[in-house]
């Protein structure tokens, strides 16, 4: 199975954000023993560096958990024509539709967010970690 994580999954579990923290970390441990794919858009990348190193205040800090997510997570690229894309959506949020049109092109199954609202008219389905959990157990999912 292929998802695609939205920014505040990532920092719920990298920053212990409670009470998102326990369901996010779950997923994000899913991914790491290879029972999911899952990715990140480039420009999310650079939303979680902005927010990690506010969180920790450490450049070096910061920069060893982003090494660490790079080993787990893939990272989907952002070129013109998904920026352009993303204006195409019926998404009212361009950061979000930017991310729905990059999880297409990876040919994600899934986003996982806690705002699923914002994804409403998402090209790919999203739902929320919990919903994730309760649908999904690990012996059905394959890489």
């Amino acid at each position: 199975m292929k998802i695609v994580l939205d920014t505040n999954i990532v920092i719920d579990a990298i920053a212990s954000r409670a009470p998102f923290d326990k369901e996010a970390q779950e997923v994000v441990v899913l991914a790491t023993c290879g029972a999911i794919l899952s990715a990140i858009t480039a420009s999310t990348a650079s939303d979680i560096y902005y927010l990690t190193r506010k969180y920790y205040r450490s450049a070096e800090k910061t920069a060893a958990v982003l090494h660490r997510l790079f080993e787990l997570v893939d990272v989907i690229a952002v070129d013109k024509s998904d920026c352009l894309g993303a204006f195409d959506t019926r998404m009212a949020d361009y950061e979000d539709s930017l991310l729905a049109v990059c999880a297409l092109k990876w040919n994600a199954e899934l986003i996982i967010t806690r705002n699923i609202k914002d994804f409403a008219h998402s090209p790919v389905p999203a739902i929320t970690p919990s919903e994730f959990l309760k649908r999904y157990n690990t012996a059905s999912l394959t890489p």
